[in-house]
């Protein structure tokens, strides 16, 4: 099993209806918020998407490298009890994924599945939120790894022509985080 013991669910405590656009809105006890929408043109995919106000807006500038290479890291880490080898060996024959990322102004959740893998889904988004997995040595050899790639990205015009349009648009921001020697050694897992 992905999880150990049984989950407690939140009830719901107040229910809207939304005919025009065919959806309910369900307010759980714990204070989420879900919204359901049922279409007949796709009976064979599930599709979860979570959105909360936040993102990279609320952390320090010194803190961009870590925010911001967030996204890449995450999911090489594993989940719960499970590296990403064993994660994947796990969900073999599932159509089941669910991943977090954060963004300029907000966290995000994303899932897809199938309807017999649904309850799979459910309990991938459960451990992103409860038992996420931070393995410091997955993330020291990615980190070496990207250290590796530098060399040859300073050497790569479209590597070069990209950090400038970044830098340009974000009008030299010093939060407009470049992959670099610099940025790499700022990475802190613990953020």
């Amino acid at each position: 099993e992905l999880i150990d013991g049984e989950l407690k669910g939140s009830p719901v405590i107040k229910e809207k209806r939304d005919k025009e656009v065919g959806a309910v809105k369900w307010t759980l006890a714990n204070r989420a918020t879900v919204i359901y929408k049922h279409a007949d043109y796709e009976k064979e995919s599930v599709d979860l998407r979570g959105v909360s106000r936040g993102g990279h807006n609320r952390y320090a500038d010194q803190d961009m490298p870590s925010i911001t290479m967030m996204n890449g890291l995450i999911s090489s880490y594993g989940l719960g009890k499970f590296n990403q080898m064993d994660l994947a060996q796990k969900l073999a024959g599932i159509q089941a994924r669910c991943g977090v990322s954060v963004s300029g102004g907000t966290e995000n959740v994303n899932g897809s599945t199938t309807p017999k893998d649904l309850e799979t889904m459910f309990k991938l988004l459960y451990l992103r939120f409860e038992e996420p997995r931070f393995d410091k040595e997955i993330h020291d050899v990615t980190m070496q790894k990207y250290l590796e790639l530098i060399p040859t990205m300073k050497k790569d015009p479209s590597s070069i022509m990209q950090d400038s349009l970044s830098l340009i648009m974000s009008n030299y921001s010093p939060r407009t985080v470049l992959l670099s020697e610099e940025t790499i050694n700022k990475v802190d897992i613990n953020k």
